[in-house]
């Protein structure tokens, strides 16, 4: 009776005790399959005998019929509690995830999650597709419960699935996220079926790039530059998919190979673009990923090109950085210490250029270094002071411009500053801050 007690407080008490006393006494089951009135009385009674074991089929077949919702939700968790499954205890669960009432349908979700099976997947696709899509947690539980069984699913099972055209995009969807050689391989072959949206093509390859075996990597390459053509905007993001997914596998892009040949083909494709033709960040930066990857030196003028264009963004531009100085170190430096000096530059851009410089450890960076310190705004010296103090010559370089006033000493007060200055090392380095900054208040 104290199942059905106000408080939610009494009534976790009384079943915590009815399983306690059930696992020896069996006639406390016996007492939670009588006749009950309440829900919470029925519903507390069935997760009990789940828990117990003792949940047969007369009990489940009653409850899946119950008004009320409460008592269907605890139902579903009192099947997913016993030991063993039994192909009734699936086929509840799958027509569970029609149910009138979406909390019911969540936790139907959620137990097969709990319980993958290949089986399941056409219900779990069916029920996706008429979810509401303001139920965001119902789609992640049903999302969940469809990838479960994938992730170790052999591709002859991967095959066996039967899924309708109005669900394959939706199971591409889910297959696009994960990881295993096999799903990346029907994660393509279910991408082969149709025409894919960019954003799906993008992910199915950056997964077979990651997951699978070179084989299949030629056969999405040679997919995916079917699909694209000559566009480039429509190429680039996808090659770029292809190149992050064998980095990420940590394994080379072979060469000759489709995807080697693609990618060289979009390097040329946008050197070979006309001055006036302005390709998209996303271009370049598949271009310039296509560079290092192949260390492509005939694209060191692009790449540097990209390095000096102040109207891309700092990112791009610190990998095109990074990536010209290993195909033409000479120029790149030259660009990196022109590009300092420029004042048209951002305060940004400026220190991302120091950092580079400074890592060189370069008598003509250092030189860049110290004249870009003389004349930035004070607001703008401290962040690339604390860029460019890599070692002692840059930490030398800074009290020199101090010693001759072209810096400010205030910058010496900084504790950050002052902090790295003593952690490099330099010879009388406090006797030299005590006397550059002596009489200034602190």
């Amino acid at each position: 009776a104290l199942l059905d007690a106000p408080t939610e407080t009494v009534r976790r008490l009384a079943f915590d005790q009815l399983v306690d006393r059930g696992r020896t006494d069996p006639g406390v089951a016996v007492t939670l399959r009588g006749p009950t009135a309440g829900e919470h009385r029925r519903a507390r009674s069935l997760l009990a005998l789940g828990l117990l074991g003792r949940l047969d089929e007369a009990a489940i077949s009653a409850a899946a019929g119950d008004p009320s919702r409460l008592v269907r939700v605890q139902l579903i968790k009192a099947v997913e509690a016993l030991s063993d499954s039994a192909p009734s205890h699936e086929r509840l669960l799958c027509e569970r995830l029609t149910d009138a009432d979406p909390f019911v349908r969540r936790a139907a979700a959620e137990a097969l999650a709990d319980r993958p099976s290949l089986d399941a997947v056409p219900d779990l696709l069916a029920a996706l597709r008429k979810a509401d899509t303001e139920d965001t947690q119902l789609i992640h539980a049903l999302r969940m419960a469809i990838a479960a069984p994938l992730r170790s699913a052999t591709p002859e099972e991967l095959t066996a699935i039967s899924v309708t055209e109005a669900d394959r995009v939706p199971l591409l969807d889910v297959v696009a996220g994960l990881p295993g050689s096999a799903v990346a391989g029907y994660g393509l072959a279910l991408t082969r079926l149709g025409d894919p949206t960019p954003a799906i093509l993008e992910r199915v390859c950056r997964s077979v790039a990651r997951y699978a075996d070179a084989a299949c990597v030629e056969e999405a390459t040679l997919f995916a530059r079917g699909t694209c053509g000559d566009d480039v905007d429509r190429s680039a993001p996808v090659i770029q998919a292809l190149l992050d997914g064998r980095r990420e596998s940590n394994r080379p892009i072979a060469e000759p190979s489709g995807l080697a040949g693609w990618a060289r083909w979009l390097v040329d494709t946008v050197s070979a673009m006309p001055e006036a033709t302005r390709p998209s960040d996303g271009v370049v930066r598949a271009a310039v990923t296509v560079a290092d990857r192949l260390s492509v030196r005939a694209a060191a003028g692009l790449v540097i090109g990209v390095l000096g264009d102040a109207a891309r963004p700092i990112d791009l531009r610190r990998e095109a950085a990074a990536v010209a100085l290993v195909l033409d170190r000479d120029p790149a430096i030259q660009t990196l210490i022109a590009r300092l000096a420029d004042r048209g530059e951002s305060a940004a851009a400026r220190a991302e250029f120091v950092r580079q410089l400074a890592g060189l450890d370069l008598p003509q960076a250092r030189s860049a270094i110290a004249a870009a310190l003389s004349i930035a705004p004070a607001t703008e010296q401290r962040s690339l002071a604390l860029v460019a103090l890599a070692d002692r010559d840059a930490v030398d370089a800074l009290l020199m411009l101090v010693e001759r006033g072209k810096v400010s000493a205030r910058l010496l007060q900084d504790p950050q500053i002052a902090r790295r200055v003593r952690d490099v090392g330099v010879a009388d380095t406090d006797a030299r801050l005590a006397r550059l900054t002596s009489g200034m208040p602190s």
